[in-house]
């Protein structure tokens, strides 16, 4: 274990705790990925180990074992997988979305209506909904939608807001962001008061 030695002993005490201290979380967080990797070695050497480098060198045997899986910063149990799917609170979220779409709710607007931000979150991770800014959410089909009278609108001499906005039908709360976003996604391209398509037909 990068050079570590563990009685067996200690080594099946500590999986063992982190195993039960992952299921409490995934039961208490059904909708995140998993556990912050800091946090189960802060956990490791709270409850038996003494050395955070040992916590790290067990975290790393247990991933290439199996036993846990790392996803970027997160760590889980090999059976957790956080979906959204069947879940009827996150059904009513999207079609909450959906049926306000071209203005559709703010993310404060959702949550003051009882939608958990993790829930939201988790409707973006797995692409049920698309976040826009840090307070627009929008479905799949209204994102395609509005990138479709993009590509149609914004060759030359260039599409501006008010035109897009139109187009869309919805106001310009929406519109200015929904073209930042495909200005960041490298759809559009800002020039001057028009966006311009990068790809696709400039």
């Amino acid at each position: 274990m990068d050079g570590w030695v563990m009685s067996p002993a200690l080594f099946e005490r500590s999986t063992q705790r982190l195993r039960e201290w992952l299921s409490r979380f995934h039961q208490e967080h059904p909708l995140r990925p998993g556990q912050e990797i800091g946090d189960a070695r802060t956990f490791l050497v709270e409850t038996g180990l003494t050395e955070p480098a040992l916590a790290e060198a067990l975290l790393t045997h247990l991933v290439g074992d199996g036993s846990i899986v790392r996803e970027s910063t997160a760590v889980r149990l090999p059976e957790h997988r956080a979906s959204t799917h069947g879940r009827e609170d996150a059904d009513r979220l999207v079609a909450a979305v959906r049926q306000a779409e071209p203005t559709p709710p703010s993310v404060k607007g959702l949550i003051a209506a009882g939608f958990a931000p993790e829930l939201i979150r988790a409707a973006c991770a797995e692409y049920r909904l698309i976040r826009i800014s840090p307070d627009i959410v929008v479905t799949p089909e209204f994102e395609a939608k509005a990138e479709a009278i993009v590509a149609t609108g914004a060759r030359p001499p260039g599409m501006t807001v008010s035109a897009f906005r139109e187009a869309l039908g919805t106001s310009r709360k929406y519109a200015l962001p929904i073209l930042e976003y495909f200005d960041a996604k490298g759809v559009t391209k800002r020039q001057g008061d028009v966006r311009l398509l990068r790809r696709g037909g400039q």
